[in-house]
């Protein structure tokens, strides 16, 4: 249950500016020669108080002589795995202070996107709220009045509303539900390679995993990280099965000598021109750069694939709320009419 609370703040939006924010702060101490037991103690007196507790945990662990990283990874989910393993290396090769920038400009950039994606959904999901709760005034009113269900659920009164909410409180648990588990993997790679063959939709998530693996490679290798488990942690990071279930056979080539522009062709699931370009990056020496400028590419790319998901999203909502509006027009008419008609049949 926490993963999935983490997981919504996380598609909400919140938890990506809570870690750019943080991450910016520390690098910029750091890059100014901040001590870093200063820095920490500095960020234990402020935030929340889960913020405080873990900085105060964290910190404490550093004045008893353990690495940042080990102490950050002391305080149980609180940071992605991806952040404890590019904290490591920073500190390794002294460019903590780099590794955290490029951090924090990482996590500005996916909650820029998400912003802008829920930012679309505003105005339809409103109306989607406030159509849920026409209805369910229609639902208790028609009880209290004792008149026809004019809704047409078979529902009135206060018994009436409290299934009609139950049913949709269902529904939207179900719906988060679903979308968790497909982002985490529960169903295996079927769904995700499924949906990466819709239009829009597929755009979106195989250039978000791209923008994601790319990004993490190149940081990963400009901090010195070994390329083998520069790999590992950029296909992680991917968070998509199709990805995910490629890390052992990655491992594997690499391991027996392979280039990375090999071992991405031998796994078939990065696109053609994205191995031609690894490959002369690999020739020129250029990888890190090169990575660099093609998860710029990808994140431009998802961002608009987002937006137009966002949009096909939102009009569909507002859709939903039309056909609603429609149906309960007719539905009132129909009752009206049907009153009227009664009325003459009755009359002496």
């Amino acid at each position: 249950m926490h993963s999935v609370w983490r997981w919504l703040a996380g598609w909400t939006g919140g938890e990506y500016r809570y870690l750019a924010q943080l991450f910016r702060r520390l690098g910029v101490s750091l890059r100014a020669g901040v001590d870093i037991v200063r820095t920490l103690e500095t960020e234990a007196s402020r935030g929340g108080p889960a913020h405080q507790r873990a900085f105060a945990a964290i910190c404490d662990r550093v004045k008893a002589g353990d690495p940042l990283w080990q102490a950050m990874e002391s305080v149980e989910n609180y940071f992605p795995p991806l952040v404890i393993q590019m904290v490591r290396v920073g500190e390794e090769t002294g460019r903590l202070d780099a590794v955290l920038l490029r951090l924090a400009d990482q996590y500005d950039h996916r909650f820029a996107v998400r912003r802008e994606f829920l930012s679309a959904l505003v105005w339809p999901m409103t109306e989607l709220g406030i159509a849920i709760g026409v209805i369910g005034l229609l639902i208790l009113i028609t009880g209290w009045l004792g008149t026809t269900d004019i809704v047409g659920f078979g529902l009135t009164g206060s018994l009436g509303l409290a299934i009609y909410l139950a049913i949709v409180a269902a529904i939207a648990a179900t719906i988060v539900l679903f979308l968790y588990s497909f982002r985490a993997g529960w169903w295996g790679s079927g769904p995700v390679r499924l949906a990466m063959q819709l239009p829009l939709v597929g755009q979106a998530i195989r250039t978000d995993a791209l923008a994601r693996f790319t990004w993490t490679l190149s940081t990963a290798l400009d901090v010195g990280m070994d390329v083998r488990f520069a790999m590992r942690l950029a296909l992680t990071n991917t968070l998509n099965p199709v990805f995910l279930q490629v890390i052992e056979e990655s491992d594997r080539l690499i391991v027996a000598g392979n280039e990375i522009h090999a071992t991405l062709n031998a796994v078939k699931v990065f696109p053609r021109e994205m191995v031609d370009m690894v490959e002369a990056a690999e020739i020129a020496g250029t990888l890190s750069e090169s990575l660099a400028h093609l998860a710029r590419q990808y994140e431009e790319q998802a961002r608009f694939a987002t937006q137009v998901l966002a949009r096909l999203v939102a009009f569909l909502v507002w859709l939903l709320v039309a056909v609603f509006i429609i149906a309960l027009i007719f539905r009132l008419a129909r009752v009206y009419f049907g009153a009227i008609n009664e009325a003459l049949e009755f009359r002496p």
